[in-house]
């Protein structure tokens, strides 16, 4: 299992992405640390860009691809 976009962007803000990455996929020290069981993932959510997200609905992701430009967070 690989990283990959989780949700689609229109149900978030349009400049929002959401990675999900299986618990099998990461390192067994970090799983542990996070307490992941099987079957469960680490979800984490990238905001504020720019313009709509370089990625799409379940596209699988790589460590270090670009998602999106940064933009502006509140009241910057």
């Amino acid at each position: 299992a690989r990283p990959s976009v989780a949700v689609e962007p229109r149900e978030l803000d349009v400049e929002d992405v959401i990675v999900e990455t299986p618990q099998e996929a990461l390192p067994p020290d970090l799983s542990a640390a996070l307490g992941l069981l099987p079957g469960q993932s680490l979800y984490l959510l990238y905001a504020h860009f720019e313009a709509a997200p370089l990625v799409e609905l379940e596209e699988d992701v790589l460590c270090g691809q670009v998602l999106g430009t940064v933009g502006k967070t509140g009241y910057n």
